[in-house]
């Protein structure tokens, strides 16, 4: 799956050694990699490559990498360095919002408040997420929540009416294929709560 990028055994580029698959989506795999030139440990999000035989495939990955470096809040995840077909990012140590994350009330409130700032702070900067999902939520074992996957992102104004996203977690309006905004993000939200 990787043939399309210089590997050599367990290295990207010759530069980044892979250290464990962390996730994958429909658009891309995400792996833990170690930096030797900075000496962190950092998430590498590598586009699939059969995507690259898609007309809009690699915009669609830049545009993501572009969308979460717009976005500087704690409860974002921080995005380092974009490449042809993949970026690096800062490394959540966690896993995607279970159920059985959710101890207690004031562990759902804490959630809860968490991702609204987020999305707030996303819905300020005239953006939507457009595809909120518990998968999309990493709660680290210690620190903050954090959104990931920007992949269908986009400026509230360029949102055009088509369906796209996760069906479990869409709102009416984006199942319909209409023109979503953020409270398409809350209606998300809301059934992830539930």
């Amino acid at each position: 799956m990787l043939s399309f990028l210089p590997v050599s055994e367990a290295t990207i580029d010759n530069r980044y050694e892979i250290r464990q698959k962390l996730g994958q989506g429909g658009a891309g795999v995400v792996y833990k990699v170690y930096d030797p030139t900075t000496r962190k440990l950092l998430a590498l999000k590598v586009l699939k490559s059969r995507i690259l035989d898609v007309g809009d495939g690699t915009s669609r990955f830049q545009r993501e990498f572009h969308a979460i470096r717009r976005l500087q809040h704690p409860n974002i995840v921080r995005v380092h360095d974009l490449h042809q077909n993949y970026f690096t990012m800062e490394l959540v140590e966690g896993k995607p919002l279970e159920p059985s994350d959710i101890r207690d009330f004031s562990t759902l409130v804490s959630l809860t408040v968490e991702i609204c700032r987020a999305l707030r702070y996303i819905h300020a900067q005239g953006m939507i997420h457009g595809d909120l999902k518990p998968a999309h939520i990493l709660v680290p074992k210690e620190g903050r929540a954090k959104l990931v996957d920007f992949g269908l992102a986009r400026e509230v104004d360029l949102v055009r009416g088509e369906l796209a996203g996760t069906l479990d977690y869409l709102a009416p309006e984006q199942a319909k294929g209409l023109a979503a905004d953020a409270r398409s993000d809350l209606y998300s939200l809301g059934v992830i709560l539930y």
